[in-house]
């Protein structure tokens, strides 16, 4: 109620104040915010006089809340100085970021703002906001932008930013959209290591509609234990009850492809519970008798997840591929959760 009877007072000394004394009074009111403060100050953005109708839209911008944002954007949208257009945009966007407006909202003013942004750098700005929501609405209206060059290497930055599981925690976004976005992000994103993270998120979204390898015949080189039988590492489910469980280390695990395919992505699961990790090979062949090898983890000490390991590799014509379980840090078994492979045109 303090603010409230304090922004009365600021109001109430406008009707008799002159001009400089009316701009001193709409930089206060922009400070202590409020809904009858909002429709003076909005209502002097459309003053004749230049310097009151500067000192309004400074004072939007410096709005408490996000409540002035939609006056912001309609002034972006329709102002002629350039400087306003700037500052009521940035003003905006600045707003919108720091709200609690629910995720769908946020969207929907930045794209608006976004469509009125009549330069490059405050189109930057307008992704820089978006890149802070995680859903797929929003990774779309970014996207558009991958083929503009004054805006390819942030919207790329941006993409994998909404994308990408940012923890071990949270997960990433998934689906046709995803996948599509970061093919086209990573032409424009530089550094190698982000690259690589990036790549192997992709095999792993990719792999579940794309794998090449579900359902396909099996075999290994040693037996199963109980349920655990040799066609459950290739039934497409993340499953620890859904697993091959060979009884003894190294030990391998075949899939045939059923005709050569040209591979370049494998992604492995095994058996997960925070204490272990597996070393392991993935090689290819076209006739069971001459052997590459495309993914040699056999020094690896990484522990097992959930997640399992993306690995993408140069092309490579294939139609068996075997698993080989090297070592397992806990125990003699070899324990496959599922394995998943991808043709090289669906992984760019």
């Amino acid at each position: 109620r303090a603010p409230e009877k304090g922004t009365q007072l600021f109001l109430g000394g406008l009707s008799a104040a002159d001009m400089a004394t009316r701009c001193s009074l709409l930089r206060v009111l922009g400070r202590l915010g409020g809904e009858k403060a909002l429709q003076v100050v909005t209502a002097d953005t459309k003053s004749a006089d230049t310097a009151v109708k500067d000192a309004a839209v400074r004072a939007l911008m410096e709005w408490p809340d996000a409540s002035a944002a939609t006056e912001l954007l309609n002034i972006a949208r329709g102002t002629e100085t350039l400087a306003h257009h700037v500052l009521a945009l940035r003003g905006g966007v600045r707003l919108v970021v720091a709200s609690e407006r629910p995720p769908q909202e946020k969207t929907r003013f930045y794209k608006d703002a976004m469509a009125a942004a009549r330069r490059p750098e405050d189109k930057k700005l307008v992704i820089a906001g978006l890149a802070n929501e995680r859903s797929v609405e929003a990774l779309n209206v970014v996207a558009e932008h991958l083929g503009d060059e004054a805006l390819r290497t942030e919207a790329a930055l941006a993409v994998v930013k909404m994308a990408c599981p940012p923890d071990a925690k949270t997960p990433g976004l998934r689906g046709a959209d995803v996948s599509r976005a970061l093919r086209k992000a990573l032409d424009a994103v530089a550094d190698a290591t982000l690259r690589e993270q990036v790549k192997k998120y992709l095999v792993s979204i990719t792999a579940d509609e794309l794998n090449v390898a579900l359902n396909k015949p099996v075999k290994t080189s040693v037996g199963h234990q109980g349920n655990y039988k040799p066609e459950l590492a290739v039934d497409g489910k993340k499953d620890l009850g859904s697993a091959w469980w060979g009884p003894t280390t190294p030990s391998w695990l075949q899939v045939d492809l059923g005709q050569p395919v040209t591979v370049n992505a494998a992604h492995v699961t095994f058996y997960w519970d925070a204490k272990r990790y597996y070393q392991y090979r993935v090689d290819v062949s076209l006739d069971e008798k001459e052997w590459k090898t495309v993914v040699d983890e056999s020094q690896t000490t990484a522990l097992s997840t959930a997640e399992g390991f993306a690995h993408q590799f140069a092309p490579a014509q294939a139609r068996h591929v075997r698993v080989h379980v090297l070592k397992n840090s806990a125990n003699p078994g070899a324990h496959i959760v599922e394995v998943r492979l991808l043709a090289a045109e669906d992984v760019k």
